[in-house]
């Protein structure tokens, strides 16, 4: 785009150029916003190791509940997400025997699920678009840059 007297760029191209890197920020900041909310929830959950109480324990309420401590040390009891998607199956046990020990992600409102934490994948999804964005919006500079001067 060409410059007006002093170095300025007229009106519309002005306006024009102010909405495409209006555009390009929020672009950027949704999904790094996506990213670090994800990031806050991955960190106020943490990591435990489950085991499926026993029927004949005396506060078993179903097989489905387990056992994990919390980072303060408490017992904690509940179900675990995802058993199923991820290949663990209650009919393959003998009586008695329990499933366990898991490696679980607990949420900071109490949601477990076995061998993986959701918020990982939000994390992914948001620093790499965001990432994106940035490496695209480097790329047309870059060649605008060098359409204007091609050295």
């Amino acid at each position: 785009m060409s410059q007006g007297r002093g170095g300025r760029v007229p009106g519309a191209r002005w306006a024009v150029r102010a909405a495409v890197w209006a555009l390009v920020l929020v672009a950027f900041a949704l999904p790094l916003r996506h990213g670090l909310v994800a990031t806050r929830a991955y960190v106020d959950g943490y990591w435990a190791t489950a085991n499926q109480k026993a029927e004949n324990s005396e506060k078993a309420e179903s097989s489905d509940t387990f056992v994990w401590k919390s980072p303060r040390g408490e017992a904690v009891h509940g179900i675990v997400h995802g058993l199923a998607e991820k290949g663990y199956y209650d009919e393959a046990l003998e009586p008695g025997q329990t499933l366990g020990p898991l490696r679980i992600w607990v949420s900071a409102s109490g949601s477990a699920h076995v061998d993986e934490a959701p918020p990982e994948s939000a994390m992914v999804f948001g620093y790499g678009a965001a990432l994106a964005v940035a490496g695209a919006t480097a790329y047309v500079l870059w060649a605008v840059r060098r359409a204007r001067d091609p050295r």
